[in-house]
């Protein structure tokens, strides 16, 4: 979650004037809208994916004006659409410099993730998953692959949520802390609690709350659970407009930002504004332009700079190219990524 004042709770990054960007009248839209905030973004790795059934993604950084590689990322699925590699070539010089393995029981259970940082071949980390049921993982880390255990996790599920984790000491089975995680009977977030220590102490404490309509209204962090809130987020939806406003306070830092959001009749988001202070000059101004549900153009705009990605597609809906360019008044674009798409039978 990424905060509206830029910080690491909730929203994003212009000009000192609000441009009308195109944004289409709402008269025909259905009431109340849905705010569905950042776009997905169909190159970026995830996890699990299950439309990735048996496919390798391989994503070439490569330099627009010299076309000169610069990076290579690889990541590969097996055939529960389960990520089991994942590759990282920083330089581009065809030497792979951190590999990430993973092997799965299921569908999202892994049992082994090994992470290999300097690409020599030899796990620098080894993290082992042992389910006792299905609702329940024992999770050990070895921070130093010296087969030695430095940490152990107890997982409980709900289904595919994690509702507890609870941390113990490796060789007294101590319980350290305990974080609970709480939803709703729609299966929305309510909160997160964090107990600490034997006695289970609560030291932590996120609700999260909902208007009739199912979208987040109010956001609280207390980090010391002691009535006095770090973070207080209040978001106001207005149907009519298609728009969403954020305003979030740090009383403890005497800090506010209000971030503004704004939806089109097919429920995309096109623009997004950041005034950090509430102070009604605009930090940043982000807009997103889309070809029907596909964003094609994510454009930031600060007062002193600028930066464009655009995205295309091929004609199976996949990312094929995203071209990043860090200040398109001046220079044109700096990096393009280039997606090549190997799945289910190309890997036969």
């Amino acid at each position: 979650m990424v905060g509206c004042d830029g910080g690491d709770e909730t929203t994003q990054p212009t000009p000192d004037v609000a441009i009308d960007f195109g944004i289409p009248t709402p008269d025909a839209a259905p009431l109340p809208f849905e705010p569905a905030g950042e776009p997905d973004i169909p190159g970026d790795e995830q996890v699990y994916a299950l439309d990735r059934q048996r496919c390798q993604i391989i994503a070439d950084h490569v330099s627009s004006n010299s076309m000169v590689s610069v990076a290579r990322f690889v990541w590969t699925y097996d055939g529960l659409g389960n990520l089991t590699l994942a590759e990282r070539d920083e330089d581009g010089d065809g030497n792979v410099d951190q590999r990430i393995s993973r092997q799965f029981a299921a569908a999202e259970r892994p049992t082994r993730i090994s992470d290999d940082r300097d690409g020599d071949g030899l796990p620098d980390s080894l993290v082992s998953i042992t389910y006792t049921d299905m609702d329940r993982a024992d999770v050990l880390y070895d921070d130093d692959a010296d087969g030695m255990i430095d940490r152990r996790e107890v997982k409980t599920y709900l289904g595919n949520r994690v509702v507890e984790e609870a941390w113990y000491a490796v060789n007294t089975d101590t319980l350290q802390s305990r974080t609970v995680y709480t939803f709703d009977m729609a299966d929305r977030p309510t909160g997160i609690e964090r107990f600490a220590g034997e006695n289970a102490e609560l030291d932590f404490k996120v609700t999260i709350e909902y208007d009739d309509a199912g979208r987040q209204v109010r956001t609280t962090q207390d980090e010391g659970a002691d009535g006095e809130l770090e973070l207080d987020i209040r978001t106001t939806h207005e149907d009519e407009a298609r728009r969403s406003v954020s305003i979030s306070d740090r009383p403890q830092e005497q800090r506010t930002a209000r971030a503004v959001e704004l939806y089109d009749s097919s429920n995309r988001l096109m623009q997004k504004t950041l005034d950090i202070g509430d102070d009604g000059t605009l930090e940043e101004t982000i807009n997103y332009t889309y070809d029907d549900l596909k964003l094609t153009s994510r454009e930031a705009v600060t007062p002193t700079a600028s930066s464009k990605v655009t995205y295309a597609y091929d004609d199976e809906g996949r990312i094929l190219t995203v071209t990043i360019d860090d200040n398109p008044q001046i220079d044109g674009s700096d990096i393009t990524v280039q997606y090549t798409h190997l799945c289910r039978s190309s890997l036969d």
